[in-house]
């Protein structure tokens, strides 16, 4: 039973880091901080997550990291542009581009830093 448990410890780690996450987007929109600085916190929030869950596929992966990163970065760009088309009825702007590709290069340099950290 207790081997059976251990597949399931990244994914659960995972589930409660980004439910930890939502919250304290939610905690930061509930105390009213000015838009400018939730903005950029926000967008610092993300990319550390970003950044943590890219640095452990990268510690993960035997060789060639940055296809662990990118696999990570595309799948993440591919739900925030689904929620951003879906829900938001956005479109996508060069500010939008931007930021998925520093999502996507963020992911990409934590994963190749996690196989390297690991081989140290």
């Amino acid at each position: 039973m207790i081997n059976k448990l251990k597949k399931y410890k990244y994914p659960i780690k995972l589930a409660f880091f980004m439910i930890s996450y939502l919250l304290l987007i939610s905690i930061l929109n509930i105390i009213f901080l000015p838009e400018n600085i939730s903005k950029y916190l926000i967008i610092l929030l993300n990319l550390t997550f970003f950044f943590i869950i890219s640095f452990k596929e990268g510690k993960k992966r035997q060789n060639k990291g940055y296809i662990g990163g990118l696999k990570i970065s595309l799948i993440g760009v591919f739900i925030y542009f689904l929620i951003n088309l879906i829900v938001f009825h956005n479109t996508i702007g060069f500010k939008t581009i931007i930021y998925y590709l520093i999502i996507i290069l963020t992911c990409i340099y934590a994963s190749i830093l996690g196989i390297n950290k690991k081989a140290s």
